[in-house]
């Protein structure tokens, strides 16, 4: 079985004179649903971008790793997938568009069929061609999941993922989740009360 490991050292984020966090270390393997928890502001958001490497810490260095073998800061784009509650989508285009249009950009490709399973699964069949524009508040949190656990790649970041979820929807995305902790390294952030019991408390931010 693959085993996929994220390690930070002494890791700091700033936001003008004020620290989010500091000297963070810890490492974690593929195996469990990690959790962090925190206030808003207190710097959830702002981590998980810097495991992505979407935005540089302010000071030491986080890594993530495939069977030991490091992933290039270049690359990890290639390994990961994010939900994430500023992520936008494209109101004039339908689900099944963006799902063709995500699979033509990524490398490796990944099955129409993988986003089929959770268009299913999600009840969102009959809204495939529909502009995401018309799409409900929680409809597009669906989307956001479909697209990014779709592509299947071994490490899933989520932002508050169940936002705007029904109990049924809620219910069905941590049986997912739950269902692929085996084979990805998962990382949440989250202070939803309901889904801080949902995995292994890494850290209390704030």
């Amino acid at each position: 079985m693959t085993k996929i490991k994220c390690e930070v050292s002494e890791l700091s984020q700033r936001f003008q004179h004020f620290y989010l966090f500091k000297d963070l270390s810890f490492s974690i393997t593929s195996g469990e649903i990690w959790i962090i928890s925190g206030d808003n502001g207190a710097g959830k958001s702002s981590l998980l971008k810097i495991l992505a490497n979407g935005i540089e810490p302010y000071s030491g260095e986080s890594n993530l790793f495939i069977d030991d073998q490091k992933i290039e800061k270049e690359n990890i784009w290639k390994y990961l997938s994010l939900v994430a509650p500023y992520q936008e989508l494209p109101e004039e285009l339908s689900l099944f568009e963006l799902i063709k249009f995500q699979n033509q950009i990524s490398d490796p490709k990944t099955p129409v069929s993988e986003f089929e399973k959770l268009i299913k699964l999600f009840e969102l069949e009959n809204e495939i061609n529909r502009p995401l524009g018309q799409f409900s508040t929680g409809m597009g949190q669906k989307c956001k999941i479909i697209l990014a656990i779709g592509m299947s790649r071994p490490i899933v970041l989520l932002d508050e993922p169940t936002s705007n979820l029904d109990a049924s929807s809620f219910d069905k995305f941590w049986d997912l989740v739950e269902g692929m902790k085996e084979e990805h390294l998962i990382i949440v952030a989250t202070n939803d009360e309901k889904e801080l019991s949902k995995g292994k408390m890494l850290l209390r931010l704030g």
